[in-house]
């Protein structure tokens, strides 16, 4: 009788946890794409895909911390009910009510993530750090109230400096300021800068605070999103973070990215987004009293839909828009994405759009910050190139906007990748505008970027590239939903 040596042993053992894990995985109901991903990693990169696993592929917070959020967010909303602008009936007094695209958008919106429409606003796009900054920092040093910051990354560098006593300058002239910030995305914020905010008055809390973040740069259930309120009345919104590397005055390497700067009545469901999360990571309850959101005068009508959605959300609200964006789409939808992993259902409208004869075009980048992410991307590129969508490679350098803008009609900017990151793991905020200039200026920057700092890809020309290539990106293709 031959004895069991301890490597079999080991072996064995291995494979037991695996599939109690892979039994786990399947009764967690995940979608199926993630399911599979998982399994596979599990059972093709002994002990390593356990690691990846345990740090990325559980869900310890979403069992015991959203549904401590969910609570919160329900019983604050019942709380606020009566004190925030009721849903203005804008289907009854607007041009857009005979818009089918603007009934289902809305509509949507509406019912999956409460998003009221909001009317009396004023819109301004702002491409790249060198414009956006010089406009926050002077918002900043106008605000008399407070400032209310929702930040995946401050650096501590040279523009992070300016940021941080830009906060503490305000804290100093009587103005309240709360700060959340991730954890994982602020791994370039050094203690003494939080410590040195802290001291001076700056209110700084973490999201979901990890342990071990220079291990986790692209854990789970981060809050991804950028956002600065001012005063109650005027809201920046974008990929833009705190880092002098969006900024190409100060950056070696050109970095292409838009924020929306947003005065008027579509601040009000930010600001509620903002007070959920505060009480959230604080433990302190703040009220709605009038100085947090003021009657403003704006007097322009430009419809806003503002959307949050996360992990602990009944909807996956983010990837239902840019599905029914696509999906209603008469003319065009332009799309610019940094990472492109998309998930089934939006894969498949833009083959439907694009063969329904819509204009559908798509910049991602040719070589973006990660690797691994773009050759999973390019593994998507041959399918829509057959369906007829038109994609372009930024090459100019770093391409990082979140985007879309359809039929000179609507826009959306906000944090959200089209990847499945971004629609299922994130929190994820966007402003979607119904308003004709701003779609026009969307799509004149990008056919501006089509022409000035791209290239695009040619379906005979893409089959020429190599095996190693098509190797690497069907691996990659198979970790796309868990990357």
């Amino acid at each position: 009788m031959s004895t069991v040596t301890w490597s079999e042993l080991l072996i064995a053992t291995y494979y037991a946890i695996v599939i109690v894990l892979s039994v786990r995985i399947i009764l967690q109901k995940r979608n199926p794409v993630k399911t599979y991903a998982y399994i596979i990693l599990l059972l093709a990169v002994p002990l390593l895909g356990l690691l990846i696993y345990f740090f990325f592929g559980t869900d310890y917070r979403r069992v015991k911390f959203y549904k401590r959020k969910r609570y919160f967010d329900q019983k604050t909303i019942q709380r606020w009910n009566d004190q925030i602008t009721p849903v203005m009936e804008l289907m009854q007094n607007n041009h857009l009510a005979e818009s089918l695209q603007f009934k289902k958008l809305s509509k949507l919106l509406l019912e999956s993530n409460k998003s009221i429409i909001t009317l009396k606003n004023k819109v301004k796009l702002l491409v790249n750090g060198e414009n956006y900054y010089p406009v926050l920092f002077e918002r900043m040093d106008a605000a008399t109230h407070h400032i209310h910051i929702d930040m995946y990354e401050i650096t501590s560098d040279e523009l992070g400096e300016i940021f941080i006593q830009k906060c503490i300058d305000a804290v100093n002239r009587g103005v309240l300021v709360r700060l959340i910030y991730d954890s994982v995305g602020c791994i370039g914020l050094t203690n003494a800068d939080i410590d040195r905010m802290k001291d001076h008055g700056v209110q700084i809390f973490p999201f979901t605070k990890v342990r071990f973040p220079e291990f986790g740069s692209r854990a789970n259930n981060r809050t991804h999103c950028k956002v600065i309120i001012i005063d109650g009345n005027e809201y920046f919104n974008g990929g833009i973070n705190i880092d002098q590397r969006y900024d190409n005055s100060r950056n070696e390497r050109y970095w292409f990215d838009t924020m929306l700067h947003v005065k008027g009545d579509a601040t009000i469901p930010v600001q509620n987004h903002f007070l959920l999360k505060w009480e959230f990571v604080s433990d302190e309850t703040l009220d709605t009293p009038s100085e947090y959101m003021p009657e403003n005068d704006i007097n322009d009508d430009c419809p806003i839909q503002y959307m949050y959605t996360g992990p602990d959300s009944d909807w996956e609200s983010i990837l239902l828009t840019f599905n029914v964006a696509t999906q209603t789409a008469q003319d065009y939808i332009y799309f610019m994405t940094p990472y492109f992993a998309p998930e089934d259902s939006l894969l498949n409208a833009l083959v439907i759009a694009a063969q329904s004869g819509c204009d559908v075009r798509l910049i991602i980048p040719e070589d973006s910050d990660s690797k691994l992410v773009d050759y999973a991307s390019k593994s998507y590129v041959t399918p829509l190139l057959l369906a007829g969508v038109k994609i372009y490679f930024y090459e100019k350098g770093m391409m990082h906007a979140k985007n879309f803008v359809v039929d000179d009609f609507c826009t959306y900017i906000g944090t959200a990748n089209m990847d499945v990151r971004s629609f299922y793991f994130n929190f994820e905020c966007g402003s979607l505008v119904y308003d004709s200039d701003l779609a026009q200026e969307l799509k004149q920057q990008f056919l501006n970027e089509c022409e000035n700092s791209c290239y695009q890809v040619e379906l005979e020309d893409w089959k020429q590239r190599g095996t190693p290539q098509r190797v690497a990106e069907s691996v990659c293709r198979l970790f796309s939903p868990i990357i």
